[in-house]
């Protein structure tokens, strides 16, 4: 398509008008002045074919600079210039509007579609070459910044460091190809953002000290700073960069800052292996031991023996399995050994055996230690005994999932299961019954014989309930008095009723206190069942728990199923069923 400015020794000018005689005015103005390259267009359509917007010419002219008459017929120069603009090949191309019109609305309409400028009729040639000639500078000066720009984006794009500049409030301005590689960012992705927020780590809010060069460098109470400091990748991983920042300065203001970094991991890890090979063996409490590359143990330190029960004579020679346990699979220690060829290091979480017998987790980080030819001279595996903190994370885990008083499972435990058992259901076409239910004549135990009489008619309850339900059934405490029942995989209501009577009945029975007193409490039972009464876990409670308000309010010491209208559900009490 035509180009706009691509040389301009002797710019190509395109004359749009109507009028023969301002045409020709113009051309002779022009070629005296020494403008050679003229073409003329009587129309806006003669004009589109010329520049190769319209038609099938595929000789299309070379136009730099247009001059265009805004009193036109068929389509004036208002309309051209907006579908000149709208085109992307011609766009660019500096159009002069010229009219004998002066209005100032046809004027802000010419400059608000794109017009850089505009000559009035009749003709003053002074006027009209000097706009002409500021056109053409202009265009020149603008073509000279998009190759310098263009030449300086080249050069940062050769760079094996990452570059990226930001202004004074620290938004990006600038990422190079390099800096895209190392963030996995795209600079159109981090344009506009800000550094800080972008590439530091914050903890708890707190932005990491190392990164406060930043603020310096933009403040410009350092001009330049060099030094190492953690970037957070687009993935959100971390990775150590040694970086030199210095303050871009326009005579004495700060207008951003300049930066180039690299990615120095492998040199920390080298530095990390070094560190770990001069530490002194004997006072670290973790169990270290040093493997040669043909899998022999070569040293152990004195926290091993402690750990494993296994002295220093014992192990040295040996192969590392001679701790293995047997409840990891060849998969696990591909995999672990996989990972440490290619990352030189692996830590987690492992079963070993002690010298006794005994199985127990151990926190494992195993690395390689290469010398100055890159060969694998040793491995050196760190390890300590995680039991006692296993134990408490299992302790912790229960106290989440379970009531401290009953032990049975509590809301939260209750709402993952029936999940579960709504999901099975689902895959089988069976149902779950869900049974909600609340404890009658309860306050009066609390209110008469103390709360831990209360307490102890809640542990005899739950009792009665786990002996009620099937292992594959799920027994809850969900408040004070109030606990449900899950049944998986039934037929239908004619599974989950009995079950309910057989409920009423166990709880009715006399409780026996430890200090002898004997007390006794019923219960009103709210029934629903998946997928008939709802698909929806807290709709399905919500619903048991309003069956079991209807149960309160016929008497207590009853079931009721839930249905849109309570007054016209199955209905039932103790063993009898209407």
């Amino acid at each position: 398509m035509a180009s706009a400015m691509s040389g301009y020794d002797s710019p190509h000018i395109l004359i749009i008008d109507d009028s023969p005689d301002d045409r020709l005015l113009l051309r002779t103005i022009l070629t005296k002045s020494g403008y050679k390259n003229l073409r003329m267009a009587e129309s806006a359509k003669a004009a589109f074919r010329i520049m190769g917007i319209e038609g099938n010419d595929p000789t299309e002219a070379r136009v730099d600079i247009i001059l265009l008459d805004v009193m036109m017929p068929a389509m004036d120069g208002l309309e051209a210039l907006e579908k000149i603009k709208s085109t992307p090949s011609v766009c660019d191309i500096p159009v002069v509007m010229v009219t004998g019109n002066t209005r100032v609305k046809d004027l802000a309409a010419a400059f608000s579609l794109g017009a850089m400028d505009y000559i009035n009729k009749p003709y003053n040639k002074m006027e009209l070459l000097a706009r002409i000639s500021a056109v053409v500078s202009v265009q020149r000066a603008g073509r000279q910044v998009k190759a310098s720009e263009q030449r300086l984006r080249d050069l940062t794009s050769a760079l094996a460091e990452g570059l990226m500049s930001t202004d004074k409030e620290g938004n990006i301005l600038f990422l190079n190809p390099a800096g895209e590689t190392l963030l996995g960012w795209q600079e159109s992705d981090v344009v506009g953002k800000q550094i800080v927020d972008l590439l530091c780590i914050r903890n708890e809010g707190h932005l990491d000290m190392r990164c406060a060069f930043l603020e310096q460098i933009l403040s410009h109470s350092i001009s330049q700073l060099t030094g190492e400091v953690t970037f957070t990748r687009k993935d959100k991983s971390r990775f150590p960069v040694s970086y030199t920042a210095a303050s871009m300065m326009n005579e004495n203001e700060v207008i951003g800052s300049v930066i180039s970094f690299k990615d120095v991991t492998h040199r920390k890890k080298a530095e990390a292996r070094l560190r770990l090979a001069a530490s002194v063996m004997d006072n670290s409490q973790e169990g270290i031991m040093i493997v040669s590359p043909d899998a022999k143990i070569q040293e152990v330190n004195p926290a091993f023996s402690v750990i494993t029960g296994y002295s220093r004579e014992e192990a040295l020679g040996n192969n590392p399995s001679m701790l293995k346990s047997g409840r990891h699979d060849a998969t696990f220690f591909n995999e672990l050994w996989n990972t440490l060829v290619v990352d030189d290091c692996w830590k987690g979480e492992i079963w070993n055996r002690r010298k006794c017998g005994e199985v127990y987790p151990q926190w494992l980080s195993i690395s390689t230690i290469r010398d100055d030819r890159d060969r694998i001279t040793h491995y050196v595996g760190l390890f300590s005994d995680i039991t006692a903190r296993k134990e408490a994370e299992q302790r912790l885990t229960h106290q989440a999932y379970h009531d401290l008083l009953t032990g049975l499972p509590n809301r939260m435990l209750l709402q993952d299961r029936l999940r579960k058992a709504i999901d099975q259901a689902t895959r089988k076409s069976s149902y779950v019954g869900i049974l909600y239910m609340d404890l009658d004549r309860f306050k009066p135990i609390n209110d008469t014989l103390g709360h831990e009489a209360g307490d102890s008619v809640l542990r005899i309850i739950s009792e009665r309930l786990k002996k009620l339900v099937r292992a594959s059934d799920t027994a809850a405490r969900v408040g004070g008095d109030e606990f449900v029942v899950v049944l998986d995989e039934v037929s239908g209501a004619e599974d989950v009723t009995p079950v309910a009577d057989k409920i009423i009945q166990s709880i009715s029975q006399e409780i026996h206190l430890d200090d002898g007193e004997i007390c006794s409490v019923g219960t009103s039972v709210g029934m629903v069942l998946f997928p008939k009464d709802g698909d929806d876990p807290d709709l399905l409670l919500k619903r048991a728990d309003e069956a079991m308000y209807a149960a309160k309010r016929a008497g207590r010491q009853c079931w009721r199923w839930w249905s849109e209208e309570l007054s016209n559900i199955k209905e039932g009490s103790g063993g009898a069923r209407s």
